[in-house]
């Protein structure tokens, strides 16, 4: 990726965090914003409430999928419980993992 255009995401970005009261939109133009600039086919935002993990928008361009955010169409999969039913942490998969080692997975 050109560098010029990176920072250039970057401080549209830092405008939008000033300039966006909605959270959900904001929220919405990061992920798209990072997903353009990592080169990325798609991204996750996830809240946490209480044990699990609630899809709030889901981006995959190559399928064409849009849900959550500003696209009117709710997110269609499950919550992902982060604990097993022996109350364990899950971390067989990446997000359940990232959640509750508190740590990046590169």
């Amino acid at each position: 990726m050109d560098i010029n255009r990176a920072a250039s995401q970057i401080i549209d970005i830092g405008i939008a965090l000033n300039a966006e009261r909605d959270l959900d939109r904001l929220m919405e133009k990061i992920l798209f914003e990072a997903i353009d600039l990592c080169s990325a086919d798609g991204g996750t935002f996830y809240r946490t409430e209480g044990d699990q993990l609630n899809f709030e928008i889901l981006r995959t361009k190559s399928l064409d999928i849009h849900q959550g955010g500003s696209s009117d169409e709710p997110v269609s999969l499950p919550p992902i419980p982060l604990f097993t039913e022996e109350g364990h942490p899950r971390t067989e998969n990446i997000v359940t993992f990232a959640a509750n080692t508190k740590q990046t997975v590169k």
